[in-house]
């Protein structure tokens, strides 16, 4: 019993103290015939659950990242995070933008597939158009 509690005991640590490491590249698309500015975070969500309930808020996986842009570009985000005790990652992309008819901030959430917890890195790889896209924020 108490050989149990000790190898429990050490998994419980090992798997608190990895991470995964996760590669997002992402494809950009405006219509509109001008520059536009994006800021751009990655994150799991961790919204719906709870654990002895408690609210637990979502993981930030990558830095925000502010580019300038005209009509299309292509960028690469890593990141990692540590100690999520799920085994697998409910992954999305947070993205503010200005690409709109009427030049106002727009926040876009790109839910991503899922991915298993695993050793190594989790790559990601998806394309969104920002035309006007998403919902007016005051947020960045």
């Amino acid at each position: 019993m108490q050989n149990s509690l000790i190898l429990c005991s050490i998994l419980l640590l090992i798997s608190f103290s990895s991470a995964t490491r996760f590669l997002f590249g992402v494809e950009v698309k405006c219509d509109i015939d001008d520059t536009f500015f994006l800021t751009i975070s990655h994150w799991e969500d961790d919204e719906n659950e709870s654990w002895a309930g408690y609210f637990i808020s979502d993981d930030q996986i990558t830095k925000k990242q502010r580019i300038h842009a005209r009509n299309h570009t292509f960028l690469y985000q890593n990141g990692r995070l540590s100690g999520d005790m799920g085994s697998e990652f409910e992954l999305y992309g947070r993205l503010y933008h200005n690409c709109t008819r009427n030049g106002k901030t727009r926040m876009i959430r790109k839910d991503l597939d899922a991915a298993k917890s695993a050793d190594g890195i989790i790559y990601r790889e998806y394309m969104v158009n920002l035309t006007d896209n998403g919902r007016e924020t005051n947020d960045e």
